[in-house]
């Protein structure tokens, strides 16, 4: 009597734990419903924009300016770290100053420029004055 009751226990176990592994794995796997309140991320583009439908034109030899914009969207920006990569063999950077830092908005050099063949980098901050951190559109 003994060993039939031990073997019924042991049955009902496997019974309840067959059953209870399809609804387990069940809810599991059901989708989970996620929120994010991440903000958009922060862009820089160059300007004046050059597309393949609208490109930007200059004469051979010819001397043009590019702006470097951050779009911070909703981050608030107290630095940047930028590396430009271009041609050498289509564009030669300015002998005097070929790149000039809007202080306004970035008042402190971290880093650079540092130019290689073909790359420019550079790290600009807002320096200690939290204030100041950009959170609109603004020329590097």
């Amino acid at each position: 009597m003994e060993n039939f009751l031990k073997h019924k226990l042991i049955l009902v176990t496997i019974a309840i734990q067959l059953v209870a592994l399809p609804v387990i794995l069940f809810a599991v796997k059901q989708n989970q419903e996620t929120r994010t309140q991440a903000s958009a991320s922060t862009t820089l583009s160059f300007s004046p924009i050059s597309t393949s439908s609208a490109p930007y034109s200059i004469n051979i030899g010819q001397e043009f300016p590019v702006d470097i914009v951050l779009t911070p969207n909703e981050n608030l920006i107290s630095l940047a770290k930028l590396e430009i990569n271009y041609d050498p063999s289509r564009i030669t950077l300015s002998e005097t100053n070929p790149v000039v830092v809007n202080s306004i908005a970035f008042p402190q050099i971290v880093e650079g420029p540092v130019y290689t063949n073909g790359k420019i980098q550079l790290v600009v901050s807002i320096g200690f004055d939290r204030t100041r951190v950009i959170q609109t559109k603004t020329k590097v």
